[in-house]
C-alpha cells in the first residue's frame, strides 16, 4: 500500500487561491485549487494510494476523521476527497513540543506505528520537512519527500519526482 502524507497549504492550494480569497471575501471554503486536487487525484488513483493528513488542517478533524465543524476548510476538504474517491485513512499526531523537528517526526512516527512490510510512502509538503528532520530520520524522510511550492501547489513535475522516488525506494517498510 502507498500512503501519501498530505500538507494542504502550498500543495492542494497555492498563492493564486489565497489571492482570490483576499479579493473576494465571499469565496466559499474550502480554499483548494481544482488543478492541484486533480493532479493529486490522478496520482492517488494511479497508485491506489491512501491519504494521511499531515497538514495543520488535521487539527480540524476528530479522532474518527470527521470534521470538528460542519463548514470551513476541513469539512470542504473531506467533501472534495470523497468526490474524487480519495481515501483519507489517518492523520499524523500533533507532537510539537517546542522543537523544530515536529512535522517530520510526526510523519516518521506514523510510518513506524502504522505501515507494514511492503508499504511505501510519499510526503507532499511546501515546507522543507526533510531539511527540518532530526538527523536520525533525515535520510528516511528525504527519500520520500517531494517539496512543492506555495506559488503553484502540486505540479506535474512534483508527480514526476514522486514517481522517481517510488521507483528507487521499493517498499522500505520492514515490519
Amino acid at each position: 500500500m502507498l500512503y501519501v502524507f498530505l500538507d494542504c497549504d502550498g500543495v492542494i492550494n497555492n498563492q493564486e487561491t489565497f489571492r482570490k480569497i483576499i479579493e473576494d471575501e465571499d469565496l466559499e471554503a474550502p480554499h483548494i485549487d481544482n488543478k492541484n486536487i486533480e493532479i493529486l487525484s490522478e496520482f492517488i488513483h494511479r497508485h491506489d494510494a491512501k491519504v494521511v493528513l499531515s497538514s495543520s488542517w488535521r487539527n480540524g478533524l476528530n479522532k474518527d476523521l470527521t470534521p470538528r465543524y460542519s463548514d470551513g476548510n476541513v469539512a470542504g476538504l473531506l467533501k472534495i476527497l470523497k468526490l474524487n474517491n480519495i481515501d483519507l485513512v489517518g492523520k499524523t499526531e500533533s507532537l510539537y513540543d517546542g522543537d523544530h523537528w515536529g512535522r517530520p517526526t510526526e510523519i516518521f512516527r506514523y510510518v513506524e506505528q502504522n505501515l507494514i512490510q511492503g508499504d511505501d510512502f510519499i510526503i507532499f509538503d511546501d515546507d522543507d520537512v526533510a531539511g527540518e528532520a532530526h538527523p536520525d530520520i533525515r535520510k528516511i524522510i528525504s527519500d520520500h519527500f517531494v517539496k512543492t511550492s506555495f506559488s503553484t501547489g502540486l505540479t506535474e513535475e512534483n508527480i514526476k519526482k514522486a514517481e522517481r522516488l517510488l521507483s528507487r525506494s521499493g517498499a522500505l517498510i520492514k515490519k
